[in-house]
């Protein structure tokens, strides 16, 4: 689904495009800001770390979701998922509090897809997706194929 938001203040009309895009109209101009991204789907298998060192140095880290149209994306993105999943940008660093966190700072955790049973195995502090879309929990030392996502922060003033 897509949503459009917009309000009026003063001379201005800001309008809000799925939490990604702002709009803003004046009488003389308009301008688009927002996070552009892709994502992209890494068939080599690599621990947890790893596969995500090779996304900082080469994209912009691994994939994060933060909204159910991130995930349809995302798996538009990874067609070729295997059953047991591609690692995604979830990890617990704090191993005792079994708090989830994306690895990418200063973004919130709150959007969650957990498969059944998931997000409660011990020694399990990776997260991945699977095929299904659904998010499971495995040994950051397992390696597996990834999803690294490429973040482009736009403005545009015409």
């Amino acid at each position: 689904y897509e949503f459009l938001i917009c309000f009026i203040t003063n001379r201005l009309k800001v309008c809000v495009l799925n939490n990604r895009f702002i709009v803003v109209f004046s009488a003389q101009s308009w301008s688009i800001t927002g996070q552009l991204y892709e994502y992209k789907y890494v068939t080599t298998p690599k621990k947890w770390e790893e596969a995500r060192l090779h996304c900082i140095q080469h994209h912009t880290d691994l994939a994060t979701v933060t909204n159910m149209t991130d995930m349809m994306r995302l798996r538009k993105a990874a067609n070729d998922v295997p059953q047991t999943g591609a690692w995604i940008g979830l990890q617990q660093p704090e191993k005792s509090t079994r708090k989830w966190h994306w690895s990418l700072p200063g973004l919130e955790f709150s959007e969650t897809n957990w498969g059944s049973g998931e997000s409660s195995t011990k020694n399990e502090y990776c997260g991945g997706i699977k095929d299904n879309l659904e998010w499971v929990d495995h040994s950051c030392g397992t390696p597996k194929p990834f999803i690294c996502y490429n973040g482009k922060n736009t403005t545009m003033t015409l």
